[in-house]
């Protein structure tokens, strides 16, 4: 028991560890029920498994003088807080908003009654046992703590339940795979936390029939923390998968536009008023998922515009048969480098001149407007103009 005691600290950290990265990634929180929910969720659990520490129990009983005050701390946030919370949360994802803010009203009403109830058997039960958490357990023989126990573990177990029951079809349903998991994982959660509340209400025909609680007061101890982390962990699973894909999808786009650069650089010399930006981009729009997807885009188009200004100049010898992407890539590479010198000399342009097969303007969407720029980026930033110097010669020649 001292063992599990000791994980107190632990538990308390995963919550606020989740509380804090839930406020990093929502923005406008306020104005959404279900998120708010989320948030009370992981913020009662941090209170909870933070209150019932030993050190920092003992410490709020002896200022307050009120035996077990944090046991009552922490069941109150579970039926009051947690259980709500978590209804609130499905509510709010399953239900029209209509619905949903007439249920949340009946479900806020309904925490705060048994609140209310669970605070008025505790004191007419006034129990005194020092041993914290097991003083239900300890005391289920008396009328009381009977009537205690069950407004907090029915209570508790209500909210439970209906998550169970509104999650299964949702998690049978769901396309999205990382939703699914972390649907799966809370239901474990759920039914982790349901089979601590089965035990402690086991606890008081067990005590009557003469047999000891406290023998499987460890067990339920373990499953309780289980519980927990499958909830807290099944509620975040979902969010943190969207953001790895966020960051992925954010690396892949910096190093597109890195490898576009040299070529976008050399273009804008040559003709700077296609640009928009004309380099002044703050620093924060590199590390912004959004922003950067609109860099990337914003210099795709430059390179296009630049590009279609740049093709009077383009030498006529690039129309090869060739359809292996990484040579056709050095070739427009090689081209563009040989329209830019021409340009830069002063060669006549060939205003008759049509797009080059090399520009594959026949992409479908950006992506794939961006995998090519992408090839034709490195290309150029990787190769020097060719040796030949008639490859060089302006169209008109």
């Amino acid at each position: 028991m001292d063992l599990l005691e000791a994980t107190r600290p632990a538990m308390a950290a995963f919550c606020l560890v989740a509380l804090v990265y839930k406020l990093l990634t929502s923005s406008k929180a306020h104005r959404d029920p279900a998120t708010m929910a989320l948030l009370a969720v992981f913020a009662s659990g941090a209170i909870a498994w933070t209150v019932t520490t030993p050190g920092i129990s003992e410490g709020l009983e002896r200022r307050t003088g009120l035996p077990n005050l944090s046991t009552l701390i922490m069941e109150l946030l579970a039926a009051v807080v947690l259980s709500p919370a978590l209804l609130v949360a499905v509510i709010t994802w399953s239900n029209s908003p209509a619905e949903a803010k007439r249920k949340r009203r009946v479900v806020i009403a309904r925490g705060s009654a048994i609140g209310a109830v669970m605070i008025t058997l505790w004191i007419a039960a006034a129990v005194k046992t020092p041993d914290g958490t097991e003083y239900l357990v300890q005391n289920a023989n008396r009328p009381m703590v009977i009537a205690y126990l069950l407004v907090f573990e029915l209570g508790f177990g209500h909210g439970l339940t209906v998550l169970l029951r509104l999650c299964w079809p949702y998690a049978r349903l769901s396309r999205d795979t990382w939703l699914r998991r972390g649907l799966f994982i809370t239901m474990i959660g759920a039914g982790a936390d349901l089979l601590v509340i089965a035990g402690r209400l086991i606890s008081v025909p067990a005590l009557m029939l003469g047999y000891d609680p406290m023998a499987w007061e460890v067990a339920l101890g373990i499953v309780s923390r289980l519980g927990t982390i499958g909830i807290v962990l099944g509620l975040l699973i979902p969010s943190i998968a969207a953001q790895c894909k966020n960051v992925t999808a954010w690396w892949r786009d910096v190093r597109s536009y890195q490898a576009l650069g040299s070529l976008w650089r050399d273009l804008n010399r040559a003709f700077p008023e296609v640009s928009l930006l004309n380099g002044k981009v703050p620093r924060r729009s590199y590390v912004r998922v959004e922003e950067m997807r609109y860099l990337l885009g914003r210099r795709v188009i430059e390179i296009r515009d630049s590009w279609r200004a740049l093709r009077p100049y383009v030498p006529d010898n690039n129309a090869r048969a060739e359809t292996d992407l990484t040579h056709l890539a050095v070739e427009a590479a090689w081209s563009l480098r040989a329209a830019l010198a021409a340009k830069s000399a002063g060669w006549a342009a060939n205003e008759e001149s049509g797009a080059s097969r090399l520009e594959r303007l026949e992409a479908t969407d950006l992506d794939d407007d961006i995998e090519w720029l992408v090839r034709v980026g490195r290309a150029y930033t990787a190769t020097q103009p060719p040796e030949d110097r008639k490859v060089l010669l302006p169209a008109t020649n």
